[in-house]
């Protein structure tokens, strides 16, 4: 409340300065100017802290001309960054209503309104608006740019395809990334509906946008796995583990199926352990501490295990080498490791384990594209820092 009428003090002086020069301009003859007695009904509310009605009678005061457009688009603009986004709409389409608008200011005040729709989460409303806009060829490279985050919202990857297809020329940036996401994303949907042939095709598609993208091979080896082709499922993830090596760990469980029901669990430990020299990867490296263990006894996983944990700082390595320590420890400091593990289990319980490096969001699971800010491949896989997790402004 407070910070809305120190917004409001400023734009009331502006008011009455503006209504007395309109005025001073009509009565050319001396005698003093009279001011609009309503500019009067408004700071009356202003002083008893009545801010909304203030606002109302402010926006009505200022008459849209070539000379207070800009001031409604920045008023609206800076209700919309505070969240008071009913403020924004109201802004905003009371300018829209005005007839004596150029074509470029209604345009301008059109994107400002579908902003403030989305904001509401009136994502109808702002995608008729910003279709509009690509319509008539008025500030077509925002217009697509919100177009594509109403429908990324929507989860209709088609239009997106469309909106990126005609966005490439208008911004002059490749939206290749963003295209192999949405095939990819289409090919999920296929497969959900039992459509596996259609999703082989838009994964097909996908590879042939960008080559190197491993989201592609993953979903390609994971169809693959899922119809018992071994073959296909390794030769995909050595292609990831050439371009991006991080996302073979999204493949540890086919890859156990495969190599396990062959009884090559012995050469998967090697070519972890191998990958690993390359890249530590957590999620790689507890799988390769269980095979070692499971092979060779909690001793020897151990010793593997103990450069890792200096390494990478982690507090879920640590608590595995603590397992394997008391599962091969004489009984003497058995006790003080039981409760060394216990108490990294009760840290670790509630971790969040990917962040988005792009604006902090932190989730339990892995998306390709963030919850939070809508970037794709930016989820990480991250060590605990001892830190809450942001939250989604």
């Amino acid at each position: 409340m407070t910070g809305l009428l120190l917004l409001l003090v400023p734009v009331s002086f502006v008011v009455g300065w503006w209504l007395a020069s309109r005025q001073r301009a009509r009565q050319p003859e001396p005698g003093c100017a009279e001011v609009n007695p309503a500019y009067f009904r408004g700071l009356n509310f202003l002083l008893n802290e009545q801010p909304d009605k203030a606002i109302d009678v402010f926006i009505e005061l200022l008459e849209v001309d070539c000379d207070t457009v800009e001031t409604h688009l920045a008023l609206g603009n800076l209700f919309r960054r505070r969240g008071e986004v009913d403020r924004a709409i109201r802004v905003h389409q009371n300018l829209i209503a005005r007839s004596n608008l150029t074509p470029e200011q209604r345009g301008e005040a059109l994107l400002e309104l579908g902003q403030d729709y989305m904001r509401a989460g009136l994502f109808d409303r702002a995608e008729s608006l910003f279709a509009e806009l690509v319509e008539q060829k008025l500030h077509p490279r925002e217009a697509l740019d919100n177009l594509l985050l109403v429908y990324q919202h929507e989860r209709d990857w088609r239009r997106c395809l469309e909106v990126a297809e005609q966005l490439e020329p208008v911004a002059r940036r490749s939206m290749a990334n963003e295209k192999v996401h949405y095939h990819c994303e289409l090919a999920e949907e296929a497969m959900q509906n039992g459509q596996p042939d259609e999703a082989r095709k838009l994964l097909d598609k996908a590879r042939r946008i960008d080559k190197r993208h491993p989201r592609p091979l993953v979903m390609q080896a994971r169809f693959a796995a899922a119809g018992g082709d071994c073959r296909t499922l390794d030769r995909r993830t050595r292609d990831i583990e050439r371009i991006a090596p991080r996302h073979v760990a999204l493949l540890i469980g086919e890859l156990a199926t495969c190599y396990d029901e062959q009884g090559r669990g012995d050469e998967l430990i090697q070519r972890y352990i191998a990958l690993l020299e390359r890249e530590p990867i957590a999620p790689l490296i507890h799988e390769t501490v269980e095979r070692i263990a499971r092979r060779d006894g909690p001793a020897r996983a151990a010793d593997f295990l103990q450069g890792y944990v200096s390494e990478l700082d982690d507090p879920a390595l640590l608590r595995e080498l603590i397992r394997m320590g008391l599962a091969s420890a004489e009984s003497d400091p058995r006790q003080l490791l039981a409760r060394i593990e216990e108490l990294l289990a009760r840290m670790l319980a509630d971790r969040l384990q990917y962040t988005c490096s792009h604006c902090g969001f932190q989730s339990r699971r892995f998306h390709w594209q963030c919850p939070g800010c809508k970037h794709w491949e930016t989820l990480s896989w991250t060590p605990f820092s001892g830190h809450p997790p942001k939250e989604i402004e």
